[in-house]
């Protein structure tokens, strides 16, 4: 990584996380790659134009009247991808695969209108203790074009150390779901 843009709406997330959970920062805010904004992410994305090649939104909950309702809605996304270069890729929080089924759906709906491609991934996230968790990916390119080999060779050269979660296998495993949740969410 070269370079990352936080934007946070509340100052407060982040002054509580580094000082109450360190371990999960670990210093990252006093990387000099990192620009910590704190500020309205979707005015700052209005902002941009093929300018990142990741954008990862990790969103509250929605709910249909809230206020983080519109982030969830094509326009925004419309949005990100302009801010996106050509490949890019967007991740986005995406609920709870067992409870908020419905809601991962209207997520993946509202994507597929802006991206041709799109993914769920399921995953563990012990810190969320609603069963099965889940990330959308999207790109105007296909997402799964390289190998556990490729992939494990592209770590090795862009990540010091090892990753306790992440892997090429685990993440070719997260995209596979059982098959009535597919059916739920309309794959």
């Amino acid at each position: 990584l070269k370079k990352i843009l936080m934007v946070e709406l509340d100052e407060r997330v982040v002054e509580t996380c580094t000082k109450y959970l360190p371990k999960l920062s670990q210093l990252a805010f006093n990387d000099p790659r990192v620009e910590l904004v704190i500020g309205d992410g979707m005015k700052w994305t209005k902002k941009f134009s093929q300018e990142f090649d990741v954008i990862v939104l990790d969103l509250t909950d929605p709910e249909p009247k809230g206020p983080s309702a519109k982030l969830y809605e094509p326009l925004f996304f419309r949005d990100i991808k302009k801010a996106l270069k050509k490949g890019g890729i967007l991740a986005v929080q995406s609920g709870s695969l067992s409870f908020q089924t419905e809601w991962v759906k209207i997520l993946r709906s509202n994507l597929l209108k802006v991206f041709p491609y799109v993914d769920v991934h399921s995953a563990v996230v012990p810190s969320y203790q609603v069963g099965l968790y889940s990330f959308t990916l999207a790109s105007e390119k296909p997402l799964h074009r390289m190998s556990i080999s490729q992939i494990k060779k592209v770590l090795k050269k862009n990540v010091s150390g090892t990753c306790k979660y992440f892997s090429p296998e685990i993440y070719f495993a997260s995209k596979v779901l059982p098959t009535f949740l597919k059916e739920q969410l309309c794959m």
